[in-house]
């Protein structure tokens, strides 16, 4: 056999293989969507660091590896009856601005010792649905017979997409995790 054939074959395998692995990964549910429905009912809380940067100011110190900013997303969605939707909602804020100031705090541990996180946070979701919007959404993202309810309950700590990252419209928002010397 020449070199050649062996390396074709190794590639036709190494692809057989791949597009194999990628449907076995859709049929076990780590798509969005499967057949015009969602394969989850619920998602998250789950967190994304995004953009983090050190303060450059005429009084920083070079030293100093520790101060400056970081936004922390975090994202969290159910499939709920309508009538669940605020109390959803604001459960998922909660639970999103408590789980975002250990993500935070974690962050600026990480730059180095002495270095502590400070959430900066109204306590708002960037990005929620109230009931009419749950309704409507649940219809257009598709939320299975098999979930709890029909309307979507969504919060989110930046304001962008409902189903992927934007990170041209978080770029927008300030920043939410103040990393600083103890």
């Amino acid at each position: 056999m020449t070199r050649f054939s062996v390396t074709m074959k190794f590639l036709f395998f190494t692809m057989s293989l791949f597009f194999l692995c990628s449907g076995c990964l859709v049929q076990l549910g780590f798509s969005d969507e499967e057949n015009g429905e969602m394969t989850f009912c619920h998602f998250g809380p789950k967190f994304k660091l995004v953009e983090a940067s050190y303060a450059r100011n005429r009084s920083f110190n070079k030293n100093d590896k520790c101060s400056g900013m970081a936004k922390v997303q975090g994202v969290y969605w159910e499939c709920a009856q309508p009538g669940q939707v605020e109390a959803k909602v604001a459960g998922f804020r909660e639970q999103l601005r408590k789980q975002a100031l250990s993500e935070c705090q974690k962050h600026c541990a990480r730059r180095g010792n002495n270095c502590t996180g400070r959430l900066l946070n109204s306590g708002k979701c960037g990005l929620q649905t109230d009931r009419e919007d749950a309704i409507t959404l649940g219809k257009r993202m598709g939320c299975r017979n098999d979930c709890p309810g029909q309307a979507f309950a969504y919060c989110s700590l930046y304001d962008g997409a409902f189903r992927s990252d934007d990170s041209e419209r978080i770029a927008k928002q300030p920043a939410n995790c103040e990393c600083r010397l103890k």
